[in-house]
């Protein structure tokens, strides 16, 4: 498993003109332009235009990159990663928090 890496998002584009490109970055790093290891594809919210290259993608979660929320999000809404990942990880966070408590 292959903890030191992430898909986050690192921001591009003018002032009130985002782009975001998804990239493979540290997990300790902020979302920098010029530390990425590798960028897999990128997002306009504005368009809502989302292009990916999905082979990398599936290549680096065989290794178990990890992701942010945002990330996991779009992947899940344009059919990369199936539903039920997002609803396992909130039950999974729901039960430990129930547990703290008792």
């Amino acid at each position: 498993m292959n903890k030191g890496l992430a898909f986050k998002l690192c921001r591009f584009g003018k002032k009130r003109q985002p782009i975001f490109r998804i990239g493979v970055l540290p997990v300790f790093r902020s979302p920098n332009k010029k530390y990425g290891l590798e960028f897999v594809g990128h997002y306009n919210p504005r368009t809502k235009e989302f292009k990916v290259d999905e082979a990398k993608v599936k290549d680096y979660l065989t290794r178990g990159t990890f992701m942010t929320n945002t990330v996991k999000s779009l992947f899940i809404k344009n059919g990369i990663l199936p539903k039920d990942d997002l609803f396992k990880e909130s039950t999974e966070n729901s039960k430990s928090k129930n547990e703290g408590k008792a």
